[in-house]
């Protein structure tokens, strides 16, 4: 399956395409920290640290969704330190915990209709 090491091949680590500090970023646009702060907030509707933490959940949530890498795995992936930091900010953000997401999509791709929920091309035609 899609592995720490196999996700890593296709798509940069989320960290290092973020390793660089707010002053270092304001810096690079020719902004002080506060200037560059309020101009995001006001074309983001964000801070830079909310959209920062947005793009961590919403790389977690995918990574969820689609490996079956452990959970604190994705935790350091993404850029937590423990598992547990990680559960508690995920829930707040998506309302429901990594393993909670986890359960519900693997119960939509089990699931199989029901005898009565196939289709039965012929059933409303008149005899």
């Amino acid at each position: 399956m899609f592995g720490r090491v196999a996700w890593r091949d296709r798509e940069p680590d989320i960290r290092q395409a973020f390793w660089i500090s707010r002053n270092g970023l304001a810096a690079s646009v020719g902004l002080s920290r506060r200037q560059l702060e309020r101009l995001f907030n006001e074309k983001a509707g964000m801070s830079p640290g909310q959209a920062y933490n947005k793009i961590k959940m919403e790389r977690a949530k995918k990574l969820l969704m689609q490996t079956s890498s452990p959970m604190i795995e994705i935790a350091l992936d993404v850029g937590f330190g423990d598992a547990s930091h990680f559960t508690r900010c995920f829930k707040r953000v998506w309302g429901q915990t990594p393993t909670q997401v986890r359960a519900s999509v693997r119960e939509i791709l089990c699931e199989r209709p029901s005898r009565d929920d196939r289709i039965r091309p012929f059933a409303n035609f008149p005899q």
